[in-house]
């Protein structure tokens, strides 16, 4: 692997390097190039070389990053970070293994925690956080959260996330804003058959009433 050099600058993504053997032979001095005996040597020496280079380009690409490990790769870096995968598929436990190194480094912050909420999320809703003195601060969600999403287990990472001291209360609805209960937006009395208080009428009474939000202290 090495950096390129662009306009004088160097570029510091790397890049896979295929032809070690080739670049050691250009690189000999002239009178020796042409030799067979020297650059014989310089291909065997030059193998091992490959071989180093391909084992490390794959733990750069396919190991650390979550984001381009799979399968069996994924599960090795969910044991040294502390994220089980459940029965989450690569995709959504890619979300988790990131949220979780990001609540393993935290300090505590409040845009921490939304950092890890955004990543677990994979950012589909708009977060609030209000904070609540003198140790504490809520946060809710703006919407509802993908099924596939165990808010149990998101409030879990926040919790070891959140600053020491410090009550963290976490509200989120499985369901989308147009079906969660809502409050009239002034005094007067607002008609919804899905926002609002259920009559509890059953029939051929439509109304069902809006879905209560839930609320986590962690």
């Amino acid at each position: 692997m090495h950096n390129r050099e662009r306009g004088g600058h160097v570029d510091m993504s790397l890049t896979y390097d295929t032809g070690h053997a080739a670049e050691a032979r250009d690189l000999l001095c002239q009178q020796f190039k042409g030799n067979a005996a020297i650059e014989a040597l310089l291909n065997s020496s030059c193998v091992h070389i490959q071989l180093a280079e391909d084992a490390i380009w794959e733990l750069q690409t396919e190991r650390l990053p979550a984001t381009a490990a799979i399968g069996a790769q994924l599960d090795a870096l969910g044991t040294i970070v502390g994220q089980i995968r459940g029965e989450l598929d690569d995709t959504h436990y890619r979300y988790w293994l990131l949220a979780k190194l990001i609540a393993n480094a935290s300090g505590g912050e409040g845009e921490t925690l939304l950092e890890i909420i955004v990543t677990v999320t994979n950012n589909a809703n708009a977060l609030h956080l209000m904070q609540q003195p003198p140790a504490g601060c809520l946060i809710w969600i703006d919407g509802g959260l993908d099924p596939t999403i165990d808010p149990s287990l998101l409030a879990l990472i926040l919790s070891e996330a959140v600053a020491g001291g410090v009550k963290l209360q976490f509200v989120y609805s499985m369901y989308d804003n147009a079906n969660t209960f809502t409050f009239a937006s002034a005094d007067l009395p607002e008609v919804s058959t899905i926002d609002g208080f259920s009559s509890g009428n059953t029939g051929l009474d439509p109304e069902t009433g809006g879905h209560w939000a839930d609320i986590m202290e962690c």
